[in-house]
């Protein structure tokens, strides 16, 4: 009986490693495939240029705290590509899917779903932000708590350094923290002065939100202009989220899974859900919360199944949820590779302007939000992006100015005043920019099909154009 249990261990182990080989092998390919777009190239760019204090300062605009940045910073600096950033998601998403290959107890249909689906491969793991150091801390942090009190100490540094990933994460850490607490308490154990870590994080947080916080004109907006349509949208997800909560809490009650723990992990679950609701309703939607957003069902599905016996009715029901999710799965994973290349336009317009050698290497912007997506190609190259309204190189994304674009006036008296012994200069042109400049005087439109073609499976706000402005004709 033991030679054939270790034997059983030795084939799943075996089987394990191919997956997570072709795990990797599929990421770092998908990785080269993939259109990074604006919030990447925002943190390459943050990376190359901010100093820790002007990076401390960027958190209230940004979300995400320094550390990120710091790890990019050495590729930035040294100009390699943004796809070699994309490999430190690649990294942490392997951990993820180490962890629910060789830790969970999960079916392997389950496993395949888990790992192999949009919810990891192709989408978190293969972003140039911190999202798959906060998948691998949260997942790693769910693979601890049974075990919560007996490794204390890894626990709670995990949530510490998960506080320091984004303000997305407070919830999750603020409940398992209050549960851990109130444990201790009955318990009367020690262990509640390790809570400690994770507070000092929480106070670190506070002091890097605090000077940029009041002067996020982006946060101001959505909560002024886009209010209507904000609380449209949380209402939409609020009743969806809730919804999904009655059918679990039947889902238990079905499978006679309902205790103590239970009743944890579902409060850990609602906890950490409205906290993300609330953050998403702040600062607006990004896909790749949103796929977080479902990772609290995983986490909640992850601890649950460690507290039911294998004969219970909830292992019927998994085969159901197995083939639901291999079946979104195949769908989702196809329609995600599908737009893998189509991201963003930064791609094409790099091409084009690398391409054409006329094209000056000082280019004129007329969109200091947008715009940040070709930073990280262009200036590999050579090029140079000034602001006009500044007379000043551009690097970064100024999420946090007042005034997102340039008029076509402004750009004519900066134009006019920098480079007077030129007879023409080139403008990079955004969807937000094109109208306001394709019919004024003056203006060539070297290129407008990157922004005038289908933008079904393109971000819009990341739709270029190069246009040419002779001085002689204004």
């Amino acid at each position: 009986m033991t030679n054939r249990t270790e034997t059983n261990r030795t084939e799943t182990n075996k089987q394990n490693n191919i997956l997570l080989g072709v795990f990797i092998i599929l990421n770092v390919v998908f990785a080269f495939i993939y259109t990074p777009w604006i919030d990447e190239a925002q943190s390459y760019m943050i990376g190359k240029y901010l100093t820790l204090d002007n990076m401390w300062y960027r958190v209230g605009v940004e979300g995400h705290t320094p550390w990120y940045w710091l790890m990019v910073k050495p590729i930035a600096v040294m100009g390699m590509p943004l796809v070699v950033v994309n490999l430190i998601s690649i990294i942490f998403a392997t951990f993820v899917a180490y962890l629910i290959l060789f830790k969970s107890k999960f079916s392997l249909a389950i496993k395949l779903g888990l790992v192999f689906s949009p919810l990891l491969t192709a989408t978190i793991s293969i972003t140039a932000r911190p999202y798959s150091i906060m998948l691998a801390l949260i997942v790693y942090i769910t693979y601890l708590y049974k075990d919560r009190h007996k490794y204390t100490l890894n626990y709670v540094i995990a949530l510490a350094i998960l506080v320091q990933t984004h303000v997305f994460n407070i919830g999750f850490v603020l409940i398992l923290c209050l549960l851990f607490m109130i444990e201790c308490i009955n318990k009367r154990s020690r262990n509640m002065l390790y809570l400690s870590i994770p507070l000092i994080s929480a106070i670190l947080l506070a002091l890097q939100l605090a000077p940029g916080l009041g002067e996020n004109t982006m946060v101001d907006s959505i909560m002024t202009e886009n209010i209507n349509t904000a609380v449209e949208s949380q209402i939409t997800l609020l009743i969806v989220f809730h919804f999904i909560l009655l059918y679990i809490v039947i889902f238990i009650l079905l499978g006679k899974g309902m205790n103590k723990n239970t009743v944890k992990a579902f409060l850990i679950l609602w906890f950490t859900g409205m906290w993300q609701i609330f953050i998403c309703f702040i600062s607006d939607w990004v896909t790749n919360r949103l796929i977080l957003f479902v990772w609290n069902f995983v986490v909640f599905a992850w601890i649950y199944r460690n507290e039911v016996n294998r004969k219970n009715k909830y292992i019927r029901l998994n085969r159901v949820f197995a083939v639901i999710l291999v079946i979104v799965t195949v769908v989702s994973t196809i329609k995600v590779i599908e737009s893998l290349p189509n991201n963003s336009g930064a791609r094409d317009i790099c091409n084009y302007i690398l391409k054409n050698k006329e094209i000056d290497k000082d280019i004129i912007l007329t969109n200091l939000e947008s715009s940040v997506s070709v930073y990280p190609e262009l200036e590999r190259h050579g090029y140079h992006l000034w602001n006009p309204l500044t007379g000043e190189e551009d690097h970064i994304s100024h999420w946090d100015y007042p005034k997102f674009t340039v008029s076509y006036d402004e750009v004519v008296q900066y134009a006019k005043k920098v480079y007077n012994n030129k007879e023409s200069v080139y403008l990079l042109v955004t969807y937000t920019t094109y109208n306001e400049y394709k019919d004024k005087p003056g203006i060539e439109i070297l290129t407008d099909e990157f922004i005038t073609k289908d933008k079904t499976y393109i971000i819009r706000n990341e739709a270029y154009g190069i246009f040419k402005l002779n001085l002689g004709e204004v």
